[in-house]
């Protein structure tokens, strides 16, 4: 379920936030330790350059690569796939390694069969595999929870209090907060860890320098938010200016349409439900065992109400407290059964009942990513039909990426400037002196001077007057996630018409807001995906791409 599907759009590297972490990872690699992105925890990419160094040394042993710079060109310039598909398997395995923790953590804190059919429901849950296939930080964060999650079980479990439990559920909190700041609500499940163990008294000093080791986990994996204090600071102050961002929710609160719409399409609406029920229940029968389960679903879902961007993925590192709740709830019920085989066949009979709108889910996703994209096709495209070296603008970029969009590329004029912004910033830009070698000693590779914008306006066609414009919008303007307003665009779109002439159009089937694994992506358009009929070669994933020429005589 990880796998199938994972090679999706490589040529077009579509995940800006993958390309940043992937790009982070190769500065760490190249002795700047000091990523100077503090948006966002590091601890992925410090992660990632552990994997690519472990990937650097078996491609020398087997002779295919000497230096480090033959593994830079090898696997990120010449074929930037090759890192991009790296590090989704990556992805994949973690995820997998999730599915095994949450067997572990439902086998400890109930029993075998529970820990079985809660690491089944995680198996098949639409929204852990569906992140497990992108190049993020959320199976990683999710794996560090779980391991936290099993110091917690320990700590309820154990009669005597072991420090041992205590300080390694606070490093690997720690560690989880430096890979996604919002799994600091871990905190809480480890305070309630230590309320409900069984022991009438913990020492103080145990709870103490268990909640140390928080920030101790923490600087371990992110040491620069204190050696770069400043900048840490001011990257998370200004995290509360983040826009209204994620699907449209008709006025409803943030927390009800985490509840109503997220989690309904992430896990599947049967599972949700017999979650919620075990939930009840524990609540009203004061079940302190099982109340351990609800503490980190219950306080992300809280703060995430008070968060202005909201997407499903952010819920991934709740997903198996959920499915051990559920699953919990299901063997409460089924085992009143006396007779053996009724109960088996009841038990695999409801499990496939809960899993059946999550798995069909999944099917269309994967098969989705498994076809062809709109990036994939434009870039072809104008390579085969548009000469090299010509000014092409292109929209929809974030940072240095061309999200969801053709990955063409650049010449060296292109190159260059771009060089002279990175070291503007204070960058070595040594990425895209590699770069630019790489294109001078390969004068055949179709090149374009490419200008990038996050989007198009009517000053900007205007002041650079390109040859050719690929729009691409990244937001959805019907629905209002905009970054210039309705008007602006109108403007835009009105100038493109007179000076420019459509050439090529390519439109994803089903019609998609934005990119299927971005956080826009629409959970009832994934569910027109046609599996089982004669039109599924025109299944095509990916934003609606347009390309302009500009005509000799446009206004």
């Amino acid at each position: 379920m990880r796998i199938w599907g994972i090679g999706f759009d490589l040529s077009s590297q579509p995940n800006p936030d993958g390309n940043l972490y992937i790009e982070s990872a190769l500065k760490v690699c190249s002795g700047q330790f000091n990523i100077g992105l503090f948006r966002q925890g590091n601890l992925y990419p410090y992660f990632l350059s552990i994997c690519f160094s472990i990937l650097f040394i078996a491609e020398s042993l087997l002779g295919i690569i000497k230096t480090p710079s033959d593994f830079l060109i090898l696997n990120y310039i010449a074929s930037p796939s090759n890192l991009l598909l790296y590090t989704r398997v990556i992805s994949a395995i973690l995820g997998t390694g999730v599915v095994y923790l949450t067997y572990l953590a439902g086998k400890r804190i109930f029993q075998p069969s529970v820990g079985i059919i809660a690491s089944f429901f995680v198996a098949f849950s639409y929204i852990h595999v569906q992140q497990s296939h992108y190049e993020k930080e959320d199976m990683l964060t999710g794996l560090l929870i779980m391991v936290a999650f099993l110091f917690c079980i320990a700590i309820i479990q154990m009669h005597k209090p072991s420090l041992r439990n205590f300080v390694l559920c606070g490093i690997f909190i720690g560690l989880a907060i430096a890979s996604k700041y919002l799994a600091w609500v871990g905190i809480f499940m480890f305070l309630v860890a230590c309320l409900f163990h069984k022991s009438s008294a913990i020492p103080r000093k145990y709870i103490f320098l268990g909640l140390f080791s928080v920030p101790v986990g923490f600087l371990i994996a992110e040491p620069f938010a204190l050696l770069n204090f400043g900048k840490f600071s001011a990257d998370i102050s200004s995290m509360s200016g983040v826009r209204e961002l994620g699907l449209d929710r008709h006025g409803m609160p943030r927390g009800f349409f985490y509840i109503t719409e997220h989690l309904k399409n992430g896990v599947g609406f049967p599972l949700e439900i017999i979650a919620i029920a075990a939930a009840v229940y524990i609540f009203f029968k004061c079940y302190r065992t099982g109340m351990i389960l609800l503490v980190y679903p219950v306080s992300l879902i809280i703060f995430l109400s008070f968060y202005k961007a909201h997407a499903g993925y952010y819920l991934v590192a709740a997903v198996p407290f959920i499915a051990i709740l559920a699953s919990w709830f299901l063997n409460e019920i089924i085992k009143k059964i006396n007779e053996k085989r009724l109960k088996n066949a009841t038990m695999i009979l409801c499990v496939y009942f809960i899993i059946t709108p999550s798995f069909i889910n999944c099917i269309r996703l994967n098969y989705l990513l498994s076809r062809p994209s709109t990036g994939e096709i434009a870039k072809e495209w104008i390579e085969d039909n548009i000469q090299s070296n010509s000014v092409i603008l292109v929209e929809g970029v974030y940072g240095n990426i061309i999200a969801g969009g053709p990955a063409l590329s650049r010449n060296i004029k292109s190159l260059r400037n771009e060089l002279e912004g990175v070291q503007a910033k204070g960058g070595n830009g040594n990425l895209w002196k590699k770069r630019i070698e790489f294109i001078q000693q390969n004068k055949e590779l179709k090149v374009y001077d490419i200008i990038k914008t996050t989007n198009l306006t009517a000053s900007l066609i205007g002041e650079k007057d390109p040859a050719y414009i690929i729009s691409k919008p990244v937001y959805n303007y019907d629905n209002g996630y905009r970054v210039t307003t309705a008007a602006e665009r109108e403007e835009m779109q009105d100038l493109l018409n007179k000076r420019y002439r459509l050439i090529k159009n390519i439109s994803p089937y089903p019609l998609m807001d934005d990119t299927p694994y971005l956080y826009l992506m629409d959970f009832n358009k994934l569910r027109m995906v046609e599996l089982m009929v004669p039109s599924k070669e025109k299944v095509i994933q990916g934003a609606s791409i347009n390309i302009y020429e500009r005509q000799k005589n446009g206004i």
